[in-house]
């Protein structure tokens, strides 16, 4: 199984040691650090790279936005908020946090949370891919993005030829899409 690597930042002691406790029962999460403040998450953030941050927004110093907006760019981590009030939650899903968990914390509603970080983080690796095979095909086929594009999402059995040509020594065969079950190169 792909674990997420997590950080977790909340300036009370015992609702950080709390999170931490019931992350760690989850099999999907690996707790990287623990911080108490917005100053320490920066640094925890650039020394582990989590893949998901569980953030309060209200802290001493440095709140949970000030933290988000001091990460914008490729180094972002996903971010779940996990704070008592209710009224941050635009702001929260106005700076992209993936969810947004209010305390007390009931364990159905934290594990939905996580669910929801790792959909996000798959589609986020589908995406890359599909971008790498857009270069790769462009590359090969000298096609633009949009023509590329426009293939991969051409579908399936209904948009293929009915039959292919197959040379075979000095024979060519036609044969029937459908019939095809492997396909397997032998010589040139």
């Amino acid at each position: 199984m792909n674990t997420l690597s997590a950080i977790i930042v909340d300036d009370e002691n015992l609702a950080r040691r709390g999170l931490a406790v019931r992350l760690r029962e989850l099999p999907q999460v690996d707790v990287v650090a623990e911080c108490a403040n917005g100053q320490e998450a920066l640094a925890a953030i650039a020394q582990h790279a989590p893949d998901l941050v569980f953030l309060d927004i209200q802290m001493p110093g440095m709140d949970g936005f000030q933290v988000v907006n001091e990460l914008q760019g490729d180094a972002m981590p996903m971010v779940v908020f996990v704070t008592a009030y209710d009224e941050y939650a635009v702001e929260a899903f106005r700076v992209h946090a993936v969810d947004y968990v209010l305390k007390p914390i009931d364990d159905d509603r934290l594990h939905e949370a996580v669910e929801r970080a790792l959909a996000h983080r798959d589609q986020q690796e589908s995406s890359e891919s599909k971008e790498k095979l857009v270069k790769l095909v462009m590359s090969i086929t000298g096609e633009s993005a949009s023509g590329v594009e426009g293939m991969l999402e051409g579908g399936g059995p209904e948009s293929w030829p009915e039959k292919i040509t197959i040379k075979d020594g000095n024979d060519i065969r036609f044969i029937r899409v459908t019939d095809i079950r492997w396909v397997d190169a032998a010589g040139d």
